[in-house]
């Protein structure tokens, strides 16, 4: 069964992020959003979306601060519970943010500047696992994808990941949007939307 495999990838995945340290993360993460500061997506970029980093994931924290320098608009996501949807805001300083639905950062109430997902010029989006055709395991809330259904055709989706995490295959359903690019800490994958 489908869900069962991506629920046991899952776990396992989570499960290797979780075990590494903080100077892991920290190294790892910087030569991610190195590439993706030299991307050609990126530079031309005007608003960038970038997911806020939770229990592992390649912290954005440092790319928002230099998008920011480049007088970029950053826009993040909140969650939005009912049709489970993800708002999008966008950010003016860290201090804006506080812990928000499961736990993730995002602005709080009286920083919420919407902004519509037509405004996005690339995406760069989390992810348990990612596979070698652009396939993106998500939690399994289904925000993201719904998030990427959104999305301008022409705005790059990019996921960002450890090289562990990329699979040769995931087990994929219909409702599972795939990413354009993906960024590991050793290389840049570029797929051909399907």
């Amino acid at each position: 069964m489908c869900s069962e495999e991506k629920k046991s990838l899952r776990k396992q995945m989570q499960a290797i992020r979780q075990s590494l340290t903080a100077a892991q993360i920290e190294t790892n993460s910087r030569q991610v959003v190195n590439l993706v500061l030299q991307l050609p997506e990126y530079l031309l970029a005007k608003t960038v979306f970038v997911y806020l980093p939770i229990r592992g994931e390649v912290d954005t924290t440092p790319l928002i601060a230099t998008a920011w320098q480049q007088q970029k608009t950053v826009v993040v996501p909140a969650c939005s519970l009912p049709g489970r949807r993800l708002i999008l805001s966008e950010l003016h300083d860290f201090d804006e943010l506080e812990a928000g639905t499961f736990g993730i950062p995002e602005p709080k109430p009286a920083f919420l500047r919407q902004v519509s997902p037509a405004q996005v010029d690339i995406a760069l989006l989390p992810g348990v696992a990612f596979d070698l055709s652009g396939g993106r395991l998500g939690y399994g809330g289904g925000y993201f994808d719904r998030f990427l259904d959104s999305l301008r055709p022409d705005c790059p989706r990019i996921g960002l990941a450890y090289e562990f995490q990329v699979v040769n295959a995931l087990p994929l359903e219909v409702h599972d949007l795939p990413v354009d690019m993906l960024v590991t800490q050793q290389r840049v994958y570029r797929f051909v939307r399907r």
